[in-house]
């Protein structure tokens, strides 16, 4: 993880007058530091083991944040310093770079700065950076903020997306995955072009099956809609209470992501998310290991399907006090 600390401080004499780069290049150097050294115990084993369903934790990409909070006037900041960052080192320094996209990368469900984006977004297409990097997961979700700004970010995502074969990150994890759902998540024009394809490939067995659903059920055409619904049905117990068991259950999630993500469309299979959120499902906590839980991340999924669902929505599992909104971006 990047450490925020220094800069923060730094952020506030900005504002009061005066920010010598050379001080700031500083901080950054610092902060890329720490986040190689992170990587690298990744690496070795010294932090906890990759469970491999966890690549299916690209669905909730499908789920972005359309209300956006206000930054703050730190965070500002933050981001016009990253861009600053940018325009003067783009083109010579990764660490700097890397350093700065790490700031950058802010909770998506913060408001951002369009211009600022648009710039960024440039910058990093025409320096090389994407796609060099591409497979930092952390660069994965800078490619997602950015891409409505830049058609070539989002052909790179669709080259990832549809590779014929796995494409590693640094923890072995495949990234084609993540990218179709982040594909799926920028609208039914993008994912009708890819639709057919997407109906061929989709399937329950993986994150990269659930991801063709996505991008599939994002088109909202009716066939697509309708394919997504079966898949999703065929999993389902037919009993209530249920428990859905790991590695399944996040599978079966993100098939529920991917009716959300086709909008009013998939109004008629409304009944499947009731259906599923009559059940439990199983979780790793870090505390206590596995726990049966509702699976309350399906009420993002109702929130996205027209009036009938955002009024679902409002009502038990759905308004309880767990913050179902806030999930991993």
């Amino acid at each position: 993880m990047l450490q925020l600390g220094h800069l923060n401080q730094k952020t506030k004499r900005a504002s009061a007058g005066g920010f010598p780069l050379l001080r700031l290049r500083s901080t950054l150097v610092a902060a890329a530091f720490a986040s190689l050294v992170s990587s690298a115990l990744l690496l070795t084993g010294c932090e906890q083991p990759r469970e491999d369903w966890r690549s299916g934790e690209s669905a909730y990409h499908v789920a972005y944040y359309e209300d956006c909070i206000p930054q703050s006037e730190e965070q500002r900041e933050r981001t016009r310093i990253s861009l600053l960052v940018l325009e003067k080192d783009a083109a010579t320094s990764e660490m700097y770079r890397g350093a700065a996209l790490g700031f950058m990368k802010s909770d998506t469900h913060l408001c951002h700065d369009e211009d600022i984006d648009r710039k960024a977004a440039k910058l990093l297409v025409e320096s090389g950076f994407f796609p060099r990097w591409i497979k930092d997961p952390r660069m994965l979700s800078v490619a997602h903020r950015l891409a409505k700004h830049d058609d070539r970010i989002v052909g790179m995502l669709e080259r990832i997306a549809f590779a014929p074969k796995p494409i590693e990150n640094e923890t072995s994890t495949d990234i084609r995955p993540r990218a179709r759902s982040i594909l799926a998540s920028l609208g039914s024009a993008i994912a009708s072009k890819w639709k057919d394809r997407a109906i061929r490939e989709m399937g329950s067995d993986d994150a990269l099956g659930t991801g063709a659903a996505q991008i599939a059920a994002a088109s909202a055409e009716p066939d697509a809609v309708a394919a997504v619904a079966k898949l999703l049905e065929d999993e389902l117990p037919p009993d209530p209470g249920t428990v859905l068991r790991l590695p399944e259950n996040q599978r079966i999630i993100e098939l529920a992501y991917a009716l959300g993500a086709a909008r009013e469309a998939a109004t008629p299979y409304l009944p499947l998310l009731q259906r599923l959120l009559t059940m439990k499902v199983e979780v790793n906590t870090q505390t206590v290991g596995k726990v049966e839980v509702t699976p309350s991340e399906v009420c993002r999924a109702y929130s996205r399907i027209g009036r009938e669902g955002k009024a679902l929505a409002a009502l038990p599992p759905c308004n309880s006090k767990y913050d179902w909104s806030i999930l991993p971006s």
